[in-house]
């Protein structure tokens, strides 16, 4: 006799799609997947991704211009009818958060709701305790898939386009987390404004870098940690240039020498150089040389002799989430 309670012949739950916006300090991008809830897979289906320069706004003047706003209306209005294409319509299957290029604006409240009412996306709220945690599910795969890179003490860090990510791991467990104001748009726009010589304008830049790195020590109460992973566009494009191959699912491992040189091939060319050869939008060719520059410091500083790089974002733990 079978218990009219039982579920052991129902049918499996069907996958669901999911989407996930991030509206970021140099660009807006949006990562659709599938998500089998029976298996605990994940399938990223498509991701786009579109560079709108909010941060040079906000981080400048702390104010959104009116034309960038409308550069976001417009590119989150085609984000909006490829989720109708997919049938992803049902709000709960939708997330969509802004980073310090918005959290920064003075006028944030009034691009919150010029976006709501232009597209039907709500931006939720995303402070820094939701921030560590996000951090923490996206490189969450590779402790359980990789835990001898975790031994020990082990030190996440994402360079953002206005902040930096740090969370301080012991094997799985968190033992510290912060976020600091320096990211790599940040730095450029720094970069931009001090009136000095190249050789001044870097050790002004990395004097800034520094003080994050002594604020970080002293707060972590001196950490020793054997392994940096690397999250971030910046560093998975220079894994992806050093190595010669994408970085895939598994912690791409980046020699410090190599990277090092690759990192001052960068710096000591302009942003409009870089995006002419290396095929980049502006805003990322600004960002790409003050982000590498970061993760190389936090290496010198903890004597790493490697890099491991890791392809997750912010995206990908919201989906995880």
């Amino acid at each position: 006799m079978t218990d009219s309670n039982s579920t052991a012949d129902e049918p499996p739950l069907p996958p669901r799609l999911v989407a996930v916006i991030d509206i970021g300090a140099s660009s807006l991008r949006m990562q659709i997947a599938e998500i089998h809830a029976e298996v605990g897979r994940i399938r990223k289906i498509e991701t786009f991704s579109q560079a709108v320069s909010i941060g040079q706004d906000s981080f400048a003047d702390r104010l959104i211009t009116r034309a960038t706003i409308e550069d976001c209306v417009h590119v989150l209005k085609i984000y909006r009818q490829r989720l109708n294409e997919y049938d992803i319509v049902d709000p709960a299957m939708i997330r969509v958060v802004a980073t310090s290029g918005v959290r920064e604006a003075s006028n944030r409240i009034q691009f919150i709701d010029r976006v709501f009412i232009a597209t039907g996306f709500e931006i939720e709220p995303f402070d820094e305790a939701e921030l560590h945690r996000v951090t923490y599910l996206g490189i969450l795969p590779f402790i359980e898939k990789q835990s001898k890179h975790f031994s020990g003490e082990s030190l996440v860090l994402e360079v953002g386009g206005g902040t930096s990510e740090l969370l301080l791991l012991k094997q799985a467990d968190v033992m510290y987390s912060r976020t600091y104001r320096l990211g790599s748009l940040r730095l450029r726009y720094a970069m931009d404004q001090y009136d000095g010589t190249p050789s001044k304008t870097r050790e002004f830049v990395e004097n800034q870098i520094s003080q994050v790195i002594s604020e970080f020590t002293l707060s972590a109460k001196y950490p020793r940690p054997r392994n940096l992973i690397a999250m971030g566009s910046e560093v998975r494009f220079a894994a992806q240039e050093i190595n010669q191959r994408p970085v895939g699912k598994q912690l791409e491992e980046v020699k410090l020498g190599p990277f090092e040189k690759f990192v001052e091939k960068i710096l000591a060319q302009t942003p409009d150089q870089l995006a002419a050869k290396y095929h980049l939008s502006l805003p990322d060719s600004k960002a790409i040389g003050p982000g590498l520059l970061t993760q190389l410091m936090f290496a010198r500083k903890f004597e790493v002799r490697k890099i491991l790089v890791a392809n997750s974002n912010l995206r990908d733990g919201l989906v995880q989430e």
